[in-house]
């Protein structure tokens, strides 16, 4: 399993815009993503398709988790959105693509 120090650059990424529950953006932020983590990755040496175990740095608290993920596999909150959240495992599968 990769640890905390090794995810934290993958955290995920958001904005106002992309945070709400409708499709205004969701192809582009899409499309934006995947190119992100594509290039994080590959320098950082991670698959976006693997699972890791989150450290979380204040509490010790441990969880199995994707790579790539919304804030809401970490926290209480409904961010990335459920259109975009709904779409992480295709941008994994984008992303991991040579």
């Amino acid at each position: 399993m990769t640890t905390y120090s090794q995810v934290r650059v993958l955290r995920p990424i958001s904005t106002r815009k992309y945070c709400d529950r409708s499709t205004r953006g969701a192809a582009e932020a899409k499309a934006s993503l995947i190119r992100l983590i594509k290039v994080i990755s590959r320098f950082e040496g991670l698959d976006p398709r693997a699972r890791v175990t989150y450290t979380n740095p204040v509490n010790g608290t441990k969880k199995d988790t994707n790579t790539v993920g919304g804030h809401r596999d970490y926290f209480d909150t409904e961010c990335p959105g459920q259109v975009m959240y709904d779409l992480l495992a295709e941008v994994r599968a984008a992303a991991a693509r040579r």
